[in-house]
């Protein structure tokens, strides 16, 4: 076999239904922000830049982070660090003072600035303070980074049964990247009692709204027949649909799908496709295994 087995998955705290009703929040939504950081966080990164950057140039802060976050990371647009940064600046000119007076959006940016060190000094204990008055306020956005920060220690004790109480409440509102840690909490039993079912049934939420890595992380689950039973063409289905949003996991996972002719007919040069892809995103085994791929140098 080329891959011996398919690599266990991390996830961490990164379209169905109306977008801007995924971050949490019982109001009436529309704006472009909004939608734009919504579309951020499930992937779908030039719908991103489209609707931030009309935004942004309006004064929308959300819209002005989510372009900063777009330049920082590369996704949806050329790496920029000098454009993140201009974009950062603006949005936190704005936010700062609108998040003293309560607004939630604004206090998740400025604890996020904190958490990652963008403009502010990286301070964890400041982010934490900046996260918890926007979760307070029902924010699921700033519930699952405040569950992040719980679950690994970072501005305040570690403690996984507090992490797993705020991505439940995030879950709840139906925010997908919550509702996937919340399943890998149920998988490894990190403050929870461990319960595979549970963590398929919390997969397949945030699955069915889009979610690539939650997408990623049920085609394991089918794959090795964990909480539900194995059907290893139903995980090459869940691989696809991931790999083709640009999850480099996904991606290498089809790719040993077909290099093992599990789910699939076995296929050295679609294997070596999709590993060439994850390995263009820095996926080290992916790398590794177009090595191994017969007929390749």
């Amino acid at each position: 076999m080329i891959i011996k087995r398919i690599a266990a998955i991390f996830l961490v705290a990164g379209l169905a239904a109306p977008l801007a009703a995924l971050l949490g929040i019982s109001r009436a939504w529309g704006e472009a922000g909004d939608d734009a950081y919504a579309a951020f966080m499930l992937g779908n990164y030039k719908r991103a830049l489209d609707v931030a950057r009309p935004a942004a140039l309006e004064g929308d802060f959300l819209a002005q982070f989510t372009l900063g976050r777009i330049y920082e990371e590369g996704k949806g647009a050329p790496q920029d660090k000098a454009e993140a940064e201009s974009w950062f600046q603006k949005a936190l000119a704005k936010a700062k003072p609108v998040g003293e007076r309560g607004e939630f959006r604004a206090q998740f940016i400025v604890g996020r600035m904190y958490a990652e060190g963008w403009i502010l000094p990286k301070d964890d204990a400041r982010a934490i303070i900046w996260y918890r008055e926007a979760a307070g306020q029902g924010y699921a956005v700033a519930q699952n980074s405040l569950g992040f920060m719980y679950q690994t220690g970072s501005g305040v004790a570690k403690d996984e049964r507090e992490a797993v109480a705020w991505y439940r409440k995030a879950a709840e509102h139906r925010y997908a990247p919550a509702q996937t840690n919340l399943g890998l909490m149920y998988q490894n039993g990190s403050g929870v009692t461990a319960d595979e079912l549970e963590a398929v049934a919390w997969y397949r939420r945030a699955a069915d709204q889009g979610y690539a890595a939650a997408q990623t992380a049920l085609g394991v689950m089918y794959g090795n027949g964990r909480g539900i039973a194995k059907d290893k063409r139903e995980a090459v289905s869940w691989y696809r649909k991931a790999a083709e949003q640009g999850d480099a996991q996904g991606q290498y996972n089809l790719g040993a799908m077909y290099a093992n002719g599990m789910g699939v007919v076995q296929d050295y040069k679609e294997a070596s496709s999709w590993f060439r892809k994850a390995a263009k995103q820095g996926h080290a085994q992916a790398m590794e295994a177009i090595s191994k791929i017969p007929g390749t140098k």
